[in-house]
């Protein structure tokens, strides 16, 4: 159980999902109340675009331990998806309170302030992400397309050339990047970025 439990999240953390999945479920055919297990699943299900399998599964999580922080996250991210906004605001609510203020909870309230059009709130959220954790790249990234949204571009440009080279293996970076630069009316620069 041990050997492909760590395989299983090891396999989900290279994106390798479809294996790491498969892996899971020998494990939870084993022992089908391991909660780290469940997460890792879920995070995978996710990620394949099984939200109903994952949210079972965060479900699972929570009707064992109602303030696993990661479980409401994960729901959240799903919602999102879905789409099911009330349902975003609610869990986001509850991951922020037992998991007191963890930077992937606030990058995941960041998305969703970007998602709805809310720029300002997306940068507070990203910004007090950053003052825990200064070099997590996915709160930079929702800052500079917030400053997008605001039509900050020359700010959001500096934020997308400081974390240029971290950044570089992120597909969504470059997309993000070559949607700033045609706001800066560099189109040449941009489709360069896109066939990154």
């Amino acid at each position: 159980f041990e050997a492909r439990s760590e395989l299983g999240r090891l396999l989900i953390s290279q994106k390798r999902f479809t294996e790491g999945i498969r892996i899971l479920d020998q494990c939870l055919q084993t022992i089908d109340t391991n909660q780290l297990v469940l997460l890792t699943r879920a995070s995978g299900l996710f990620e394949t675009n099984q939200y109903e399998k994952s949210l079972r599964d965060c479900n699972r999580v929570l009707g064992m331990d109602k303030e696993r922080w990661e479980a409401y996250l994960i729901k959240a991210k799903n919602f999102l998806e879905i789409p099911r906004l009330d349902s975003v605001v609610y869990n986001l609510e509850y991951a922020r309170l037992y998991s007191n203020d963890d930077p992937l909870v606030l990058a995941a309230y960041s998305e969703y302030h970007l998602l709805m059009d809310e720029s300002a709130l997306a940068i507070a959220f990203a910004e007090k992400g950053l003052k825990y954790n200064p070099e997590n790249i996915p709160l930079k990234i929702n800052k500079a397309r917030a400053l997008d949204g605001m039509e900050q571009f020359e700010k959001a440009n500096m934020v997308y050339a400081e974390i240029g080279e971290l950044a570089d293996s992120i597909p969504e970076f470059h997309f993000y990047l070559a949607k700033n630069m045609l706001y800066l009316g560099d189109t040449a620069s941009a489709i360069i970025e896109l066939t990154d």
